[in-house]
């Protein structure tokens, strides 16, 4: 969006601060701005005000938009700059300053070039922008030169030079002389036919011109020419042929001066890591959430700066739904069919997908509005498709006697003096057997199965797993990564003593893999283990261990990845006295 672009310029920013007054926060606008984008995407100013319609930036930018678009242009492009840098004071004496004023004045004086003709006078404001900015783009501005400058001049320039020391850089094959090679419109038989420049003729004038430049200053004078070994990526490089244009009997002295090793004249610095992540002190949670489990089981270095710390990163060109915010929408639709008792007992698949698809519409155009871009209405397509097949899931597990008991059940639980909280996406009540089934609904491409998603094999090459995180099934040794439904399990437990089951609803791309997918096999053994899992992790965080993180995570999969470098430990300055 343009407002966040132009909210990011240092002088717009103070003129808000002048507008809104002594209450402004920049930075505080900045972090809203980002929040409204990535939560909202609006695709344009009128959306964005809709979505924070108590923001005073937002308005001093729809007043600045209003002062651009009314009248003729180029007054009103002149009355909206003079609002923004109006009050602004320049010091020629700073060269910084000096430069704006410059470009101010050139900028102007478009402006006026474009007024002062009057085949422009019914120019649209459009129009008139992309001609000003045309106009400046073309206008030249040159500095003075500095004391002491050295004149750096081209190849075909030099014959006018008269300074009796001349260097020469870059003297190699293919630069001079310049060759054209493989052309495959006018290959060199027919440049030679249609009497155009040839690269033999270009040979002769470089072979002329070298022997001009070296004439003139002999013998007082003095002649250096510098070429290069090897390029930037390290590919040879041949000097020019020019070079070796001697008498017969010179050729070999001068092949083994031109091809002898190149002597450094000093060694390559080794690598060392230019910073390191400086972190406050360690901060000890009392509160997490049943999610953030996970990450400390993947990386407890991880797990503490994004729920501890809440670092998170900012993608500022954002335009389409990422996986959470397609989740999320989703499951707001099934939440509305949980919660409404005539949907609940519906076993009529065209029903329920009516009332989903309605629900998912309702709920997207709350928080993305009417003006849907390219990229949501593909997605939405994509979240009606998974729905539509949902409702007949539905209307199935209904008709099997499944009622949905509960939805979006909060819950927290004390693991050994942590308390975990969150949300249990839905809770079933068979109306036969009295049996529970607690879910968790999945919007993942792929169906996920649930004792694959908290369970896997040592995979990492020396990985250390603590002893509370390793369990046995059968004689495989298996490691835990999620304890989400286990903590499901174990908070309904208490109130449901009976026969309790927990699993996936799975909404996937292919909608056929649509289904609920029961954690087969969860034994009151297995059970146990996974709290004696999150005791661990549990004691681990009460005790600060965030050290030493995973080393062994695809930097595709890492949202820090772009802070690490050779190494996650190497690239962080953990506290002293952290764990």
């Amino acid at each position: 969006m343009a407002v966040e672009a132009l909210a990011r310029c240092p002088d717009f920013l103070d003129f808000l601060a002048d507008r809104a007054g002594a209450g402004f926060s920049a930075a505080k606008f900045l972090g809203a701005l980002d929040e409204l984008h990535a939560a909202h995407l609006p695709p344009d100013l009128a959306e964005a005000r809709r979505q924070a319609p108590a923001s005073r930036e937002l308005a001093a930018v729809a007043e600045l938009r209003a002062t651009l678009t009314q009248g003729r242009f180029p007054a009103n492009a002149a009355a909206a700059l003079t609002a923004i840098f109006g009050a602004r004071r320049f010091d020629l004496a700073r060269p910084a300053d000096a430069l704006a004023a410059e470009a101010a004045e050139a900028w102007m004086n478009g402006l006026r070039e474009i007024a002062a003709a009057g085949k422009f006078a019914d120019l649209t404001t459009d129009e008139g922008w992309d001609l000003a900015l045309r106009l400046y783009g073309e206008s030249v501005r040159y500095d003075d030169k500095p004391a002491g400058a050295v004149e750096l001049q081209g190849w075909l320039e030099l014959l006018w030079e008269d300074a009796p020391h001349l260097l020469v850089a870059g003297f190699n094959d293919g630069s001079v002389p310049e060759a054209v090679v493989g052309d495959s419109f006018l290959p060199e038989s027919l440049r030679v036919r249609l009497g155009l420049k040839t690269n033999a003729a270009r040979f002769a004038r470089d072979a002329y011109q070298l022997q001009a430049l070296a004439a003139c200053r002999s013998p007082a004078g003095r002649l250096d020419l510098l070429l290069g070994k090897t390029s930037a990526v390290g590919d040879p490089l041949r000097p020019s042929r020019l070079l070796l244009r001697c008498a017969e009997a010179d050729l070999p002295a001068r092949i083994d001066f031109l091809f002898r090793p190149a002597d450094a004249a000093r060694a390559n610095p080794p690598w060392s890591r230019a910073w390191q992540l400086q972190l406050p002190p360690v901060v000890v949670p009392s509160r997490v959430s049943v999610t953030a489990l996970r990450k400390w089981l993947e990386c407890p270095f991880r797990f503490y700066l994004g729920s501890v710390l809440r670092l998170e990163a900012v993608d500022p060109a954002k335009t389409e739904l990422d996986a959470l915010d397609f989740g999320t929408l989703v499951h707001a639709a099934l939440e509305a069919l949980g919660r409404n008792p005539a949907m609940r007992d519906c076993t009529d698949a065209a029903t329920l997908r009516e009332f989903l698809l309605a629900a998912l519409a309702a709920a997207a155009a709350a928080r993305f509005g009417p003006g849907l871009t390219l990229p949501l209405m593909v997605q939405l397509e994509s979240a009606r498709q998974r729905l539509a097949r949902v409702a007949e899931v539905q209307a199935q597990t209904r008709a099997e006697g499944w009622v949905i008991e509960r939805v979006e059940q909060k819950f927290t639980l004390d693991v050994g003096g942590l308390v975990v909280s969150g949300k249990i996406d839905r809770i079933d009540r068979h109306e036969g057997t009295g049996a529970i089934r607690v879910l968790d609904y999945k919007t993942s491409d792929k169906p996920v199965q649930p004792q694959t998603a908290h369970l896997r094999t040592a995979r990492r090459s020396g990985e250390t797993v603590p002893e509370f995180g390793r369990v046995m099934l059968g004689s495989r040794a298996y490691v835990w990564c999620d304890l989400q439904l286990p903590l499901y399990h174990r908070f309904l437990a208490a109130e449901f003593p009976g026969e309790l089951i927990c699993g996936y609803f799975n909404l996937p791309k292919a909608a056929s893999d649509t289904g609920i997918a029961p954690w087969e096999g969860y034994t009151p053994e297995l059970a146990e283990a996974a709290w004696r899992c999150a005791g661990g992790v549990a004691a681990a965080i009460r005790a600060g261990g965030f050290w030493p993180p995973s080393e062994g995570i695809r930097e595709e999969y890492d949202a820090y990845a772009a802070l690490f470098h050779r190494g996650a430990a190497a690239s962080v300055a953990w506290p002293e006295g952290g764990r």
